[in-house]
């Protein structure tokens, strides 16, 4: 698979007067992926919270770094 695109969004709840909409933060991510066997391109969508972005983005530093090794 190649990785063509990624989009992203940010959503950020101020303030509510309903208790259960109040979710925090969170981010969205639309990523367009490329099969490189038979050219086909497929969207995955994912939404995580801020601090599972963040331990992703750590898991995959970690990653790259063990491959350079």
């Amino acid at each position: 698979m190649d990785l063509l695109d990624v989009d992203w969004k940010i959503n950020v709840t101020g303030a509510t007067t309903y208790q259960k909409q109040a979710s925090g933060s969170s981010v969205q991510l639309l990523i367009t992926l490329k099969n490189s066997v038979d050219g086909s391109v497929k969207e995955e969508f994912l939404e995580m919270s801020v601090e599972k972005l963040y331990s992703l983005l750590q898991k995959v530093e970690e990653t790259n770094v063990a491959m350079k090794l």
